[in-house]
C-alpha cells in the first residue's frame, strides 16, 4: 500500500572509519536516495572506540541523518542499510515536529 504522506525519520548509522565524512556517508545517501528519501540534514555524530567488535571493526563513525520518506518504504531502506557492507549498523525512529533548530544542531 503506496501513501503520497511522507513522515521525518532519525536514523543513527554505524559506518566504517578512516575516511573523509563526505565519502564515509556516501553509502547512507545513496540509500535514502535510491527509496526517494529526501535528506533534511546529515551530520557526523561522534568517531569512537566501539564496546564490542562490530564486522571485524574495533572503531566506528556515527552519522545522524533526518529524512522524509513515505512509510511503506521505510521496511526497504531497513533492508537495504542490512546488506551493505559499509554500513555496520542502523537505528530509525519516528520524528514528528522537528523544528529548524533542531536540524540544524
Amino acid at each position: 500500500m503506496a501513501t503520497d504522506q511522507k513522515r521525518t525519520y532519525e536514523g543513527m548509522f554505524l559506518l566504517d572509519t578512516g575516511q573523509e565524512f563526505e565519502a564515509a556517508s556516501e553509502p547512507v545517501r545513496a540509500v535514502l536516495d535510491r527509496y526517494g528519501a529526501e535528506l533534511l540534514s546529515i551530520k557526523p555524530w561522534d568517531e569512537r572506540k566501539l564496546a564490542y567488535s562490530v564486522a571485524g571493526r574495533k572503531r566506528g563513525l556515527y552519522v545522524l541523518a533526518y529524512f522524509a520518506l513515505d512509510p511503506s518504504r521505510l521496511e526497504e531502506v531497513e533492508h537495504d542499510c542490512q546488506l551493505d557492507e559499509r554500513i555496520l549498523r542502523a537505528l530509525f525512529l519516528r520524528k514528528e515536529g522537528l523544528s529548524q533548530e533542531a536540524l540544524q544542531a
